[in-house]
């Protein structure tokens, strides 16, 4: 009985150790966008299309073409909030030359 314990708990080990190597194995081969989070999105076929359409007239792939409209989407935030500032600041300008009467 303790010879058959010992084989079995042997076979674990050996077991375990392939599992682990086949893991890292895997892991190594993958390139590292794969290891990147991904994200199943859910929309429908006509939005699917306009982002195809524009993927191949930019040349890129879906996936790529969604990234750069998103990473887009907040750098046209950051420039629009800047717009916003700067034609306050032109705007209160604008109403000082008026009030002391330089216009």
């Amino acid at each position: 009985m303790y010879l058959f314990y010992v084989i079995v708990n042997i076979k674990e080990v050996l077991y375990d150790e392939y599992v682990i190597f086949a893991v890292y194995i895997w892991f190594i081969s993958m390139s590292d966008n794969q290891k990147e989070p991904q994200y199943k999105l859910r929309w429908n076929e006509e939005l699917r299309d306009k982002v195809m359409v524009s993927a191949k007239e930019n040349n890129r792939s879906i996936n790529q073409e969604i990234i750069a409209r998103l990473e887009q989407s907040f750098t046209d935030k950051n420039i629009a909030e800047e717009e916003v500032v700067a034609l306050t600041s032109q705007v209160r300008q604008l109403l000082n030359r008026i009030e002391g009467g330089k216009l």
